[in-house]
C-alpha cells in the first residue's frame, strides 16, 4: 500500500468539508446555533491549505470565505432572533401589567 500524496490528502479534506457543508442543511437547530458547526467544518480545510496544490489552495480559500460568510450570517440571524424574543417577552410582560385591575387599598384612606 502506497503512502497518499499531499494532493490526495488535500482532495480528501475538500471532500470532507463538502460533506460537512451538505450535512449542515439537515441539522435541526435555531438561528445562531450553526456557528460552532461551521467553525468545525473550517477545520477540515486546514490540512488542504498546507498540503494542496495551488489550485486546491484557491478552492480552499473560496471554501473558507463561504464558511466565514455563513458564520457571520448565522451569528447575525441569531442576534436578531434573540432580540425579537426579548422584545416579545417585554411586550407580553407589559400587557400583563396593563391588564391587571387596580386593587383598592384595604383599611380605608387615612390621608
Amino acid at each position: 500500500m502506497k503512502k497518499p500524496s499531499k494532493a490526495e490528502i488535500a482532495r480528501a479534506c475538500l471532500i470532507a468539508w463538502f460533506v460537512l457543508f451538505v450535512m449542515s442543511a439537515f441539522l435541526l437547530c435555531g438561528p445562531g446555533c450553526y456557528v460552532e458547526w461551521y467553525a468545525v467544518t473550517a477545520f477540515a480545510l486546514l490540512p488542504a491549505i498546507v498540503m494542496g496544490t495551488w489550485r486546491q489552495r484557491i478552492l480552499v480559500c473560496l471554501c473558507l470565505a463561504v464558511t466565514l460568510l455563513l458564520i457571520l450570517d448565522d451569528h447575525a440571524a441569531g442576534m436578531g432572533w434573540r432580540r425579537m424574543r426579548r422584545r416579545a417577552e417585554l411586550n407580553a410582560r407589559q400587557r400583563d401589567v396593563e391588564a391587571e385591575p387596580q386593587q383598592p387599598r384595604e383599611g380605608g384612606d387615612d390621608t
